[in-house]
């Protein structure tokens, strides 16, 4: 059975609307230079997502949701109508090798997710008012009609094209001044790569991996013959006995204990702060963590830059100390792995309130709602 719509008091079937009826709308095709409203109604602001989606007139190219087409086709007279519908799926979470948290950082490739992973799913179809509940699909239309809906449904929307031409992604509540610095170098003045990727895709997140090179890429190290065995570390100092959480001192080679860290609700990792103190006392700033030590990336810190830091010649310097990058084999966590346990396991368990045996309670004094008008 064919789908039948109602033109005016006249109900006409699909077959009679394609080669009929269809031929004699009145549309435009856009061209590049045309500016096509389709993010949103240009009355309520309702998108493709709302239910009902979004109409888009083939004449004036104005979006309008349901509630004002109808205004918008008896002022003008127009029938013919591109439909879009956007529907947001929200993707399983697989837990594969991809979708490993391996960065301290939101909304990057790697990172924890502030929102769910969703997919969004586009149709389009044409509808003639009055009948705009009858969805028209492409496979039904042909010669210029059909371009024209195509070429409405892959434009991008003048939004869109605002934002690309200005260099501005998303709502900018900041309206601001052109700097009279205008002559700054190129170099000051222009947007970082990342950052130009950020304004293209419309995220921007937070990356706290991101580490600085060290200003000691030219360290000066001792040569006082100290050669670091593969195994077997511990605490240099005297009367520590640790043998984990220990560093490296890429100056002199000395080995001492690093600080105690807080891993989880009322567990703390086992540390003296003894190559604090070795830096304080000598002054030699870069330390390396045993253990974490891998062909591509090591647990570095910086005390005089007070923070982790990447060193491009830490191959060098271990090689001082007779550690080869290309034969260690990691053996403990790193830095950032420990903050990564601490965000994934600790929050959720305290909002579980993980371990804890709860008692069910409601009424009255329980749900946390409070009579304001007393």
């Amino acid at each position: 059975m064919s789908e039948a719509m109602e033109i005016g008091s006249r109900s006409v079937d699909s077959e009679t609307i394609s080669s009929k009826m269809l031929d004699a709308l009145s549309y435009r095709c856009p061209s590049s230079a045309t500016k096509i409203f389709k993010d949103e109604c240009m009355q309520c602001f309702n998108t493709p997502l709302h239910p009902g989606g979004l109409f888009v007139c083939m004449k004036t190219f104005a979006g309008l949701c349901p509630k004002h087409v109808a205004e918008h086709c008896e002022r003008t007279g127009q029938r013919a109508l591109l439909h879009i519908q956007q529907t947001k799926l929200e993707l399983a979470e697989t837990e594969g090798p991809q979708d490993k948290v391996t960065k301290l950082a939101i909304d990057v490739e790697g990172g924890f997710r502030s929102t769910p992973r969703t997919e969004t799913v586009t149709e389009y179809s044409l509808s003639v008012y009055p009948a705009i509940q009858t969805k028209i699909p492409f496979d039904k239309l042909s010669g210029d009609l059909l371009i024209a809906c195509t070429k409405v449904a892959t434009s991008e929307s003048a939004q869109r094209v605002e934002q690309l031409e200005t260099g501005v992604s998303g709502w900018d509540g900041e309206a601001k001044l052109i700097t009279k610095h205008v002559d700054l170098p190129q170099v000051a003045t222009s947007e970082s790569a990342q950052r130009v990727e950020q304004l293209e895709t419309g995220v921007s997140g937070w990356d706290g991996e991101a580490k600085l090179i060290t200003k000691h890429v030219d360290l000066p190290q001792l040569n006082n013959g100290v050669k670091v065995p593969r195994s077997g570390w511990k605490c240099q100092a005297e009367g520590c006995e640790l043998t984990e959480n220990l560093w490296l001192n890429l100056t002199d080679g000395a080995i001492k204990c690093g600080r105690s860290q807080y891993i989880q609700e009322g567990v703390l990792s086992k540390g003296n702060n003894h190559m604090r103190q070795h830096y304080d006392n000598t002054g030699y700033p870069l330390v390396v963590k045993l253990g974490t030590i891998t062909k591509d990336d090591a647990d570095v810190f910086s005390y005089d830059e007070d923070e982790s830091v990447r060193d491009p010649n830490l191959a060098k310097h271990l090689m001082h100390f007779d550690i080869d990058l290309q034969t260690v084999e990691k053996t403990e966590k790193s830095t950032l792995e420990l903050e990564l346990d601490l965000n994934q396991k600790w929050e959720w368990a305290m909002c579980q309130e993980d371990g804890a045996n709860l008692e069910l309670a409601y009424g009255p004094a329980l749900t946390g709602m409070i009579n304001i008008d007393r």
